[in-house]
């Protein structure tokens, strides 16, 4: 379980399971905790085309708030994270996926 606490509730969050949802697109589903009890299931959209990866946090094909990239042929600040406008360096999908789902969590629930 990865905590994410901005405010004066703790939030968590905890990998559930992953799904086929389209051909490269991927749905990862996490339980969100919020004050040591469950909140809700949020959905995690990932589409991997090898050399990239496209993550969107809280399905909204409307929002640009919620995406996040990942780029494999990059070394460093290869995440990249459109809300906040900057960038971090991540070694796997995996852990890429759990700082988008963190920074949403930080930046657009817990605020």
């Amino acid at each position: 379980m990865s905590f994410a606490s901005v405010s004066d509730d703790k939030y968590a969050f905890k990998f559930i399971e992953k799904k086929v949802y389209k051909a490269k697109t991927d749905i990862w589903v996490y339980q969100l905790f919020k004050n040591e009890k469950e909140y809700r299931i949020m959905n995690v959209y990932v589409t991997d085309n090898m050399d990239k990866a496209v993550i969107l946090v809280d399905k909204s094909f409307d929002n640009s708030l919620n995406a996040y990239s990942f780029n494999r042929k990059k070394t460093s600040n290869n995440f990249n994270d459109s809300y906040r406008l900057e960038k971090a360096t991540v070694y796997s999908l995996e852990e890429a996926v759990n700082l988008a789902v963190l920074h949403y969590i930080q930046d657009q629930i817990a605020d």
